[in-house]
């Protein structure tokens, strides 16, 4: 069983975020280029990411949040934005299963070398399977699902059940794996939702907010049945609560599924 309250917090605007956020808007590398030789594990906080971090932890210490637990990515950026929050009387844990997603061959590419890189591959796999896609050397969103995060949970379950919260500052991409996890989706789920603005988009500094306690009775079950989502610096308000369901399908909808597969096929080929 996990704690009552499972809070993933994404770290603060970090250099390379900056940097390929310029690259995008600007259409140039050329910030990017300055930091591509340095580890990214060592990237710390832009100027931004600290304002976003402090307003994070303004607004955790607003909310008299306790936490039973807290734990932070071992990536320089994570382990800032846990310093930042100033939370009172914290110890924390350095886990390195929560680190950032590797990109493999393209961790030190510039935007545009990415894109062209995810152009060439053979069949488009990256389009057509988001989830299970592999880069060279790196890792898929299934990877870190399936084997580190739950690793990581594994720990919570034996040594958070008991808790009211624990808190998890982390990273992006690990935050959609997760949701993957706890919100029980498919592949197809997992591309469908990451597209789709209204399902939550986890910026820098988000919170990730999923619960047992059912918001409605105030009853408490063995599983997280609800999540909501809050950036802070942004907007001091939450969403609503949304409820968990594990999907079900009939044999049509199987059926319907493979008949998507395959017009997506036709699409790329």
């Amino acid at each position: 069983m996990l704690p009552k309250n499972l809070w993933y917090l994404r770290h603060g605007q970090s250099t390379r975020n900056l940097a390929g956020k310029r690259a995008y808007e600007k259409n140039g590398d050329s910030l990017f280029e300055q930091i591509i030789n340095q580890p990214s594990s060592l990237a710390t906080l832009s100027e931004l990411g600290i304002e976003q971090a402090v307003k994070t932890g303004n607004w955790l210490r607003g909310h008299n949040i306790k936490f039973g637990r807290h734990y932070t990515s071992s990536h320089v950026r994570a382990k800032q934005t846990a310093g930042l929050l100033d939370l009172p009387g914290v110890q924390w844990y350095v886990n390195n299963n929560i680190r950032e997603r590797s990109g493999g061959v393209m961790e030190d590419m510039t935007p545009a070398q990415r894109a062209e890189y995810l152009g060439k591959l053979r069949n488009r796999a990256h389009l057509l399977d988001l989830f299970n896609f592999r880069p060279d050397r790196g890792e898929s969103f299934a990877d870190i699902a399936d084997i580190r995060w739950q690793i990581f949970l594994s720990t919570l379950h034996r040594e958070c059940c008991k808790m009211d919260a624990v808190l998890v500052v982390n990273h992006g991409d690990n935050m959609w794996a997760a949701r993957s996890i706890h919100e029980r989706w498919t592949p197809q789920d997992f591309e469908n939702n990451r597209g789709v603005e209204a399902h939550g988009k986890i910026s820098n500094c988000a919170l990730l907010h999923y619960t047992r306690i059912n918001p409605k009775t105030g009853e408490e079950v063995p599983y997280l049945g609800w999540y909501r989502i809050c950036c802070p610096w942004k907007d001091p308000q939450p969403t609503a609560w949304t409820p968990i369901v594990r999907k079900r399908y009939n044999s049509s909808e199987l059926l319907n599924q493979v008949q998507a597969a395959e017009s997506k096929l036709k699409q790329v080929s």
